[in-house]
């Protein structure tokens, strides 16, 4: 926004108002660490005394599920149908409260040398280098207002292409083109998907429902086979990582309330800095960010490369080994418009097979 008349044109005036941004700026930071940390030990210690007396001490509402609540959209259900969207902070909170803690979910923390999930490959990718290098540039600095809104819009989908093709790439020297072409078509990217789940609480039923941008399927869509969920920052001056977190919760529940495998990941991106998370197996959920240059930017595609990939190998547990043939998979029969869709001509690109030599 330009500067209106007599505005900032004073340089006196100017540093003095940057200096008591920054005397100002210094407290609040420091306040918000000591609020991050007295949190932490509130959710240990009542995480603890739950695992110990689970009927006499309530699990907390972990920080980051905290900041995930706002993201979350609540409707209260008639007849299996949303009926009233609940917009009091007070109620909205109560009740998605009972539902962050029904799902037993519990903030982990890993080391240098346990990684868990967060292990990176040490292969090298030049393909996926000279691949990057195809998308739109950024120039010098980071645009702003609605110029970031446009680079960001087109930023994404080659981002998420570029590790789509790589990823197939290795599947199919891996498996041959006959054997993994089935898995090509199951797992697929679909834009603009709306998660949900539906809960029931003091004898009324409730749905929370958030959106994405980007999910991973690999399997069948009734059954929310999805690896991944990816939401992307809308504007400069907004900064949501916990969105995907929120959506993620969704799923583990849909899953959870199936018995069905609950891991699930998470990106939130600009297509230069990138947040994940990740839910396992026993509810637990951490977080990993790859973010502030060049070296960064591509160990966070190289994470999403690693995620797609697992995408694959779970729709081969899907179909491998069986005596049967098995139900086609949605995707497998049709696919919509809001499916992201590479023609597997796009995956053996002359330079690829230069680089077999």
């Amino acid at each position: 926004m330009s500067d209106g008349p007599g505005q900032n044109h004073n340089p006196r005036l100017r540093n003095i108002r940057e200096r008591t941004k920054r005397i100002f700026s210094g407290p609040r930071k420091v306040a918000h660490r000591i609020y991050v940390l007295g949190y932490r030990v509130y959710e240990r210690t009542f995480d603890n005394l739950h695992e110990v007396f689970p009927t006499r001490v309530r699990a907390p509402v972990g920080e980051l599920l905290k900041d995930a609540r706002p993201h979350l959209t609540l409707f209260q259900l008639r007849d299996a149908t949303p009926a009233v969207e609940i917009t009091s902070p007070a109620e909205s909170t109560r009740i998605i409260n009972f539902f962050l803690r029904s799902l037993g979910l519990r903030h982990v923390f890993y080391g240098v040398h346990d990684r868990g999930p967060w292990q990176l490959g040490v292969q090298p990718f030049p393909i996926l280098i000279r691949e990057a290098d195809e998308m739109p540039s950024r120039g010098i600095n980071l645009p702003k207002g609605d110029e970031f809104v446009r680079y960001v819009t087109a930023r994404m989908p080659f981002t998420v292409n570029i590790v789509q093709r790589q990823a197939a790439r290795r599947l199919v020297d891996a498996l041959g083109t006959n054997r993994a072409r089935q898995f090509l078509r199951m797992t697929l990217w679909e834009s603009n998907q709306i998660v949900h789940t539906e809960f029931t609480m003091g004898g009324n039923q409730y749905r929370l429902q958030c959106q994405t941008n980007y999910v991973l399927w690999y399997g069948y869509k009734r059954n929310w086979d999805l690896n991944l969920i990816i939401c992307h920052q809308r504007r400069e001056e907004e900064f949501h990582p916990m969105t995907v977190l929120a959506a993620m919760m969704l799923v583990y529940h849909r899953r959870q309330i199936a018995d069905r495998d609950r891991a699930i990941w998470g990106l939130y991106t600009n297509s230069l800095q990138y947040y994940y998370f990740h839910i396992n197996e026993q509810g637990e959920y951490s977080a990993e960010y790859y973010a502030n240059g060049e070296v960064r930017m591509f160990q966070g595609i190289r994470m999403l490369l690693q995620i797609y990939a697992r995408g694959y190998e779970l729709a081969r547990g899907l179909k491998e080994p069986t005596s049967k043939p098995t139900e086609p998979t949605e995707l497998e029969i049709g696919r919509t418009p809001e499916t992201v869709y590479e023609p597997v001509a796009l995956v053996f690109r002359d330079e690829y097979h230069a680089d077999l030599g």
